[in-house]
């Protein structure tokens, strides 16, 4: 082979290394930029929901969460009328009655407002403190239990209320957003 021959080569191949080079520069400048925009959209999206979930907390859950407290100590006194009372059918009724007003205010007052906001988790904070109330009422009427036995009150409603509060305070503590 002669020097022009090799000199032909020399330049070929750098014509193709210039190229493939300016092919990687043009590659790594678009993936780049694409995944600054998908970057940036991503923490713009981020930064939107974690204002959302704070003005949820700061708007609906702050201003409520004494009034949420303060309807579960109304429904836990009721282990005290429970012991004080004599047990008939009226005052059970009575107690009943004060449980289904307090969780009916509660859902007046505050879920309502959680269901204008997200409509799952409010039916989920109604689904707990339904069955709450349920779980009261069967008791309360249940002929084969003596709820003024503080072991056996404890065990079949004063543990549901603690454990509904538990999870009432949980759920809204742990929420995400939609």
């Amino acid at each position: 082979m002669t020097s022009t021959n090799w000199e032909f080569i020399d330049h070929v191949s750098s014509v193709v290394t210039a190229c493939a080079n300016l092919a990687l520069a043009v590659y790594v400048f678009i993936y780049s930029n694409y995944r600054d925009r998908k970057n940036d959209k991503d923490t713009a999206e981020t930064f939107e929901r974690t204002i959302k979930i704070q003005s949820f907390k700061d708007i609906i859950i702050q201003p409520h969460l004494q009034e949420i407290l303060f309807t579960f100590e109304n429904i836990t006194s009721i282990e005290s009328k429970i012991v004080s009372l004599p047990f008939i059918i009226a005052n059970r009724i009575s107690i009943n009655e004060s449980v289904k007003s307090n969780t009916r205010l509660l859902r007046q007052k505050f879920i309502n407002a959680v269901l204008l906001v997200d409509g799952t988790l409010g039916h989920e904070l109604i689904l707990l403190m339904d069955e709450l109330t349920d779980t009261i009422t069967f008791q309360l009427f249940n002929r084969s239990v003596d709820l003024s036995s503080f072991a056996e009150y404890d065990s079949l409603v004063g543990k549901k209320i603690s454990d509904t509060r538990n999870q009432v305070l949980a759920k809204l503590y742990s929420y995400r957003g939609k």
